[in-house]
């Protein structure tokens, strides 16, 4: 079995919603316990990659910091990739609390043959909910160094797979790739979870 890494990005200042969105809770786990926890069925590894490790040393992950500092989630994707052991890795920002297992465990094994698997929805790509093999690693280098610093800079340098609304029906898109940034958004998916629990979801 090839062995995978998820690699979350927990950097953000969370500026809009005023404190660490890594801690909002839902029940009694935070948001990042939450996605720790999922993580964990399918991930051989599991990274954090933060400014703040010592928030963060209570949890059974590898925690690295920015190998170069002030360049946005690109930074945090490179030092993620970086220091990871797998070839794949699933990457995923810290505020998204409805990740799908079955939808990251899908996109793995799209995964054969690219560098980047990225769900494009409505022609809007999710780059922060994508798997990215370590081949990416000098292409990034190059757009940090050049100051480019969209997440999809050096898409066009590496082999791209995009999973459309076709590839991906079988899958809750309305919330999947839900984040929070506000109090407005933390409130909408304290309300979603509460649905689910009333119907029986998980």
């Amino acid at each position: 079995m090839k062995s995978k890494a998820v690699i979350i990005l927990a950097g953000g200042k969370s500026s809009r919603l005023g404190y660490n969105k890594a801690f909002l809770k839902f029940n009694n786990l935070t948001l990042i316990e939450r996605l720790i926890n999922k993580m964990k069925i399918i991930a051989h590894e599991i990274i954090l990659v933060t400014n703040q490790p010592e928030l963060y040393y209570n949890f059974e992950v590898k925690c690295v910091t920015d190998e170069i500092k002030g360049k946005g989630p690109l930074g945090g994707i490179y030092s993620g990739l970086k220091s990871s052991n797998s070839w794949l890795n699933f990457i995923v920002a810290c505020d998204m609390p409805f990740v799908d297992i079955g939808l990251v465990e899908y996109m793995f094994t799209e995964a054969d043959g690219f560098d980047v698997v990225v769900p494009c929805i409505n022609n809007d790509l999710e780059p922060l909910h994508a798997i990215y093999s370590k081949r990416c690693i000098s292409f990034i280098e190059k757009c940090l160094i050049n100051n480019q610093f969209r997440l999809i800079s050096f898409y066009p340098y590496v082999q791209v797979k995009y999973l459309t609304e076709n590839n991906l029906a079988n899958y809750n898109l309305s919330e999947v790739f839900y984040n929070i940034n506000t109090q407005a958004d933390y409130q909408r998916a304290k309300d979603f979870l509460l649905m689910r629990e009333e119907t029986g979801e998980k």
